[in-house]
Protein backbone atom coordinates (compact mmCIF):
# COMPACT_ATOMS: atom_id res chain seq x y z
CA UNK A 1 0.00 0.00 0.00
CA UNK A 2 1.30 3.47 -0.95
CA UNK A 3 1.42 6.23 1.67
CA UNK A 4 0.11 9.12 -0.47
CA UNK A 5 0.58 12.80 0.36
CA UNK A 6 -1.89 15.27 -1.16
CA UNK A 7 -1.30 18.96 -1.81
CA UNK A 8 -4.12 21.51 -1.81
CA UNK A 9 -3.54 24.98 -3.23
CA UNK A 10 -5.96 27.92 -3.48
CA UNK A 11 -6.09 31.50 -4.73
CA UNK A 12 -8.55 34.30 -5.51
CA UNK A 13 -7.36 35.13 -9.03
CA UNK A 14 -5.81 33.29 -11.95
CA UNK A 15 -2.58 35.30 -11.51
CA UNK A 16 -2.30 34.22 -7.88
CA UNK A 17 -3.10 30.67 -8.89
CA UNK A 18 -0.22 30.55 -11.39
CA UNK A 19 2.49 31.48 -8.87
CA UNK A 20 5.31 29.12 -7.99
CA UNK A 21 3.78 26.41 -5.82
CA UNK A 22 7.03 24.53 -5.31
CA UNK A 23 7.42 26.29 -1.94
CA UNK A 24 4.84 26.14 0.87
CA UNK A 25 2.78 29.32 1.29
CA UNK A 26 -0.18 30.55 3.29
CA UNK A 27 -2.27 29.37 0.33
CA UNK A 28 -1.25 25.73 0.27
CA UNK A 29 -1.37 22.71 2.53
CA UNK A 30 -0.32 19.08 2.53
CA UNK A 31 -2.14 16.18 4.12
CA UNK A 32 -2.12 12.40 4.12
CA UNK A 33 -5.88 12.31 4.62
CA UNK A 34 -8.44 12.27 1.83
CA UNK A 35 -10.35 15.17 3.42
CA UNK A 36 -9.06 18.61 4.36
CA UNK A 37 -10.77 21.79 5.57
CA UNK A 38 -9.33 25.05 4.25
CA UNK A 39 -9.69 27.71 6.95
CA UNK A 40 -9.37 31.50 7.18
CA UNK A 41 -10.96 32.21 3.81
CA UNK A 42 -12.59 35.60 3.26
CA UNK A 43 -16.39 35.84 3.10
CA UNK A 44 -18.09 36.35 -0.28
CA UNK A 45 -14.96 35.58 -2.31
CA UNK A 46 -14.43 33.25 -5.25
CA UNK A 47 -11.54 30.83 -4.84
CA UNK A 48 -9.76 28.51 -7.24
CA UNK A 49 -8.63 25.22 -5.70
CA UNK A 50 -6.39 22.45 -6.98
CA UNK A 51 -5.76 19.09 -5.35
CA UNK A 52 -3.03 16.71 -6.45
CA UNK A 53 -0.85 13.89 -5.23
CA UNK A 54 2.54 15.30 -4.23
CA UNK A 55 4.38 12.28 -2.77
CA UNK A 56 5.88 9.70 -2.65
CA UNK A 57 6.16 9.39 -6.44
CA UNK A 58 6.20 13.09 -7.34
CA UNK A 59 3.37 15.39 -8.36
CA UNK A 60 0.38 13.97 -10.16
CA UNK A 61 -2.19 15.80 -12.30
CA UNK A 62 -4.26 18.43 -10.50
CA UNK A 63 -8.01 18.38 -10.10
CA UNK A 64 -9.16 22.01 -10.30
CA UNK A 65 -12.41 23.37 -8.89
CA UNK A 66 -13.85 26.78 -8.11
CA UNK A 67 -15.91 27.71 -5.08
CA UNK A 68 -17.51 30.76 -3.49
CA UNK A 69 -17.49 31.37 0.24
CA UNK A 70 -20.72 32.28 1.99
CA UNK A 71 -21.94 35.51 3.48
CA UNK A 72 -20.69 36.59 6.91
CA UNK A 73 -22.58 39.52 8.44
CA UNK A 74 -19.55 40.31 10.63
CA UNK A 75 -17.06 40.42 7.76
CA UNK A 76 -15.76 43.81 6.65
CA UNK A 77 -17.34 45.24 3.50
CA UNK A 78 -15.60 44.75 0.16
CA UNK A 79 -15.60 46.68 -3.12
CA UNK A 80 -16.47 50.01 -1.53
CA UNK A 81 -16.14 53.29 -3.38
CA UNK A 82 -16.60 56.79 -2.05
CA UNK A 83 -17.15 60.06 -3.88
CA UNK A 84 -16.23 63.04 -1.76
CA UNK A 85 -17.09 66.51 -3.04
CA UNK A 86 -15.89 69.62 -1.28
CA UNK A 87 -18.64 71.99 -0.19
CA UNK A 88 -18.71 75.28 -2.20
Amino acid sequence: QVDWTYEIIWANTADEFMRDFSKPTNYSAQTKRTTYTVTNLKACHRYNFAVMVSAPLGYGPAIKVQGVTGNDPLAPPILIAADVNAAP
